[in-house]
């Protein structure tokens, strides 16, 4: 007759090796404050009995589930996917479980930050444009740690806020537009119109101003949506006053501008230049190339969990309110070129 074999726990493996609870979970998790017998004696024993740790027992000691959420707002973006993967490949080398939390709308924001706090995750990382939520977002830093990536949180403060150099950047990707000879320009943004986004509007008005350059109101462009996008860059295009350069807050909205311009059967850059923000796979793929301000991203990622769990693990010592920037930088490629009639 079978018998149905008993699953191994925690507490059977202390029974086993003679220790308590938490030396097991601290020779789990990787603590080096063990014995070095002991953790010979434990691992031994998980090596025999072929044990596999249950990732929500882990933490005993501490209430905690070693899980940190990465709430995004949109997957198809390369800005998050990038993000991502730099975060990622450093919770994983920790020991920590990354979570994805796609919130792209209220409710899906609302289900996540309550399903986070039920199942007691160790912190999270905020990667989206803006939160909606501002009761929840309160009790969701109530319970653990933030760390925010160029993201709003209605007004709390996480552990640290990772961002760029937003006004610089776009100020000396216009600045060389306007060096190669272009005086009528326009700008694209997306909304919401977060400080991320003033910032670096506020870089564009900034360079023309600098450059004493006016521009029409109808050439400061908005949309969230491809569609929304798509269509404003079609106006545009078709206006009488039609503008020699498009310069866009991101190369998300780039991308798009790029296919609506190409399906106009306007030359890039010969008809007109195209700039973005950000430098994502996606601006080598294009045809020209795209010239870009180009921010660390990925590192931005890596950057945010060591922060994050440097702090888990330096719980009795906090920090609040830290803002890091990272340096941007204009890389110059093959979508921009003077005017024609330069």
């Amino acid at each position: 007759m079978n018998t149905i074999k008993k699953k191994l726990t925690i507490d059977d493996i202390a029974r086993l090796a003679n220790v308590s609870r938490s030396t097991v979970s601290r020779v789990l998790n990787n603590n080096p404050n063990v014995n070095e017998a002991k953790r010979k004696r434990i691992m031994d024993i998980i090596d025999e009995q072929h044990f596999v740790p249950n990732s929500m027992a882990r933490n005993l000691g501490t209430g905690s589930t070693r899980t940190i959420a990465i709430f995004v707002g949109e997957i198809t973006n390369q800005y998050f996917s990038e993000i991502i993967r730099g975060a990622e490949e450093v919770a994983i080398s920790q020991g920590y479980f990354p979570l994805i939390c796609l919130i792209q709308n209220p409710g899906r924001e609302q289900f996540y930050i309550e399903e986070m706090i039920q199942q007691r995750a160790s912190g999270a990382i905020i990667v989206s444009s803006s939160i909606k939520n501002a009761a929840s977002i309160r009790q969701l830093a109530m319970s653990m740690s933030l760390v925010s990536i160029q993201s709003e949180l209605c007004g709390i403060a996480p552990l640290y806020y990772l961002d760029t150099e937003n006004q610089l950047g776009i100020y000396n990707i216009t600045k060389h537009l306007i060096q190669l000879g272009h005086r009528n320009l326009a700008y694209l943004s997306t909304l919401p119109n977060t400080t991320v986004l003033e910032e670096r509007y506020a870089g564009f008005c900034k360079a023309c101003s600098d450059f004493h350059l006016s521009f029409a109101e109808d050439h400061v462009l908005h949309g969230y949506h491809k569609e929304d996008i798509s269509v404003s860059v079609e106006n545009l295009i078709l206006s009488e006053n039609r503008p020699t350069a498009l310069c866009c807050c991101n190369d998300f909205s780039a991308g798009i501008a790029y296919q609506k311009i190409r399906q106009l059967g306007l030359r890039i850059p010969e008809d007109i230049s195209l700039t973005g923000f950000d430098d994502l796979p996606i601006a080598t793929i294009m045809n020209p190339m795209l010239t870009t301000v180009k921010q660390p991203i990925r590192e931005m990622g890596r950057r945010a969990m060591k922060l994050l769990i440097e702090s888990l693990d330096n719980a009795e010592n906090p920090v609040s309110g830290t803002v890091l920037r990272f340096p941007s930088e204009v890389i110059l490629r093959e979508s921009t070129a003077p005017p024609a009639a330069i």
